[in-house]
């Protein structure tokens, strides 16, 4: 063995090891910053995502903007280190394979190395881009679930409220009943005795939820006398 060769091959495992480090850290940094920012989205934009997914979500310290950046930065680093570290075994098989192909037939051959850097970097790119196109329809399924969810969360405390009005006036609103719809739709339908009731119900229903609101779920007539 020459000296080139000896040196050369001293220093396969430490390039090799620093690319490996490199590409490891480099996949977690990504991923780690994408799942920053999808975590702060869903937090800011769907926080009901994750007022629904954890418990004691409906609790007034619950901030669904910190759990978001949380979640998403974890998950997103741990999601970076293990593909990391599979970038790192696949480009170490496929490397050991091109070793094998330009091993020397006979002594005083050279040995064709071959850089692993661009590969390495292009097989972190192609994963990060499966990785996310695989994220994406999660993402998509997260974000309706968490609206619906809110929305949904939004129509039962409604309901509610309308049924604390109804039940403090048996006398006027006993004979009403709610109507309750997909997600946040309810109609509140039936008859009364007179306008004063209707104008008092409606005032309290604008109170309650404001103006367009009150006028949109308030499906009430006044009983023909």
């Amino acid at each position: 063995m020459t000296e080139n060769e000896s040196t050369d091959s001293s220093n396969v495992a430490p390039n090799s090891l620093l690319r490996s480090v490199e590409v490891v850290i480099g996949s977690t940094v990504i991923t780690g910053l994408a799942g920053l920012g999808i975590g702060l989205g869903l937090g800011t934009y769907v926080p009901g995502y994750y007022r629904t997914v954890f418990r004691g979500g409906d609790q007034p310290g619950f901030d669904p903007v910190a759990v978001g950046i949380g979640q998403g930065l974890t998950q997103g680093v741990v999601l970076g280190a293990v593909l990391g570290l599979c970038i790192v075994a696949i480009h170490q098989w496929r490397q050991s394979r091109i070793d094998r192909l330009h091993a020397p037939t006979a002594q005083g051959d050279s040995v064709a190395t071959v850089s692993g850097r661009p590969t390495g970097w292009w097989l972190v790119g192609i994963v990060v881009l499966t990785a996310s196109c695989a994220a994406l329809p999660a993402l998509g399924v997260g974000c309706l679930y968490g609206y619906i969810s809110s929305d949904t969360a939004r129509g039962n405390r409604d309901v509610h409220q309308v049924r604390l009005i109804l039940d403090e006036h048996p006398d006027r609103f006993g004979s009403l009943s709610i109507n309750r719809g997909p997600v946040d739709k309810f109609m509140v339908e039936g008859m009364v005795e007179t306008q004063d009731d209707l104008d008092f119900l409606r005032e309290e229903l604008v109170q309650t939820f404001g103006e367009e609101r009150a006028d949109f779920v308030l499906a009430v007539e006044v009983r023909q006398q």
